[in-house]
């Protein structure tokens, strides 16, 4: 998160930290289908992700051979961090400096900031290592959940609109 604080390279439109507050005083104009409808507000100060977690784990020998290994996690997870996108199309706008920071040769800026709202998420991973006289067999599944997820958190980066992780595939 370097380039968080102190901006990208000149035209790739990286929005640095500092800028974030002077976002509104630049006066960028929204447009939906070239109609100007808003202005872009600032965009506070990019906070640490927390995630409150508990775990529960059963381990179970069956026998000398076979063990049973099952954890469950449950997390609570708040200010996740998202990527900002400020953009225009170049036909009906041109998006204007930040302060020190010039838009991307793409006609908008990109930033880091916390997505609002909190999600919530279970997880139950069965392991059953197998022994042998000459090897280790380990059979293992895992399955994650979305349980809840605040409005603002779905269709972020890490969330479908139907509150499914994107970064882990769908069962």
């Amino acid at each position: 998160m370097g380039l968080h604080y102190s901006g990208g390279y000149r035209q790739d439109g990286f929005l640095r930290a500092g800028n974030l507050s002077q976002i509104e005083s630049a006066n960028i104009i929204h447009h939906e289908n070239g109609t100007p409808v808003s202005t872009y507000t600032n965009i506070p100060e990019t906070m640490p992700e927390t995630m409150k977690s508990i775990e529960f784990t059963i381990d179970y020998d069956i026998n000398p051979r076979l063990n049973l290994n099952t954890v469950f996690f449950y997390n609570n997870i708040e200010n996740v961090i998202d990527v900002g996108v400020i953009w225009e199309d170049p036909t009906v706008y041109v998006v204007p400096a930040i302060s020190s920071d010039v838009p991307g040769d793409w006609n908008g800026y990109r930033c880091f900031k916390n997505t609002e709202g909190v999600k919530n998420r279970e997880a139950l991973k069965p392991q059953e290592p197998t022994k042998t006289d000459i090897f280790l067999v380990n059979v293992s599944h895992s399955y994650v959940r979305v349980l809840s997820a605040d409005e603002q958190q779905k269709g972020s980066m890490y969330l479908t609109n139907e509150k499914h992780f994107k970064p882990i595939p769908k069962m």
